[in-house]
């Protein structure tokens, strides 16, 4: 049973409260991007006003 498939692969980041440029927000930010470049399609939420 491989990983590979026809459909695609969703990654959605969430975030805690906005406090950009910190340790949390760097990880997430590099893994969105390690999964872009994998073929992931990838959305960010997070902050104070974001709704989940």
């Amino acid at each position: 049973m491989g990983l590979e498939s026809d459909r695609p692969v969703y990654l959605l980041g969430l975030s805690s409260p906005p406090r950009r440029n910190r340790n949390r927000d760097i990880l997430l930010q590099e893994l969105l991007r390690g999964a872009e470049e994998a073929g992931t399609k990838t959305e960010r939420e997070g902050g104070k006003d974001a709704e989940v």
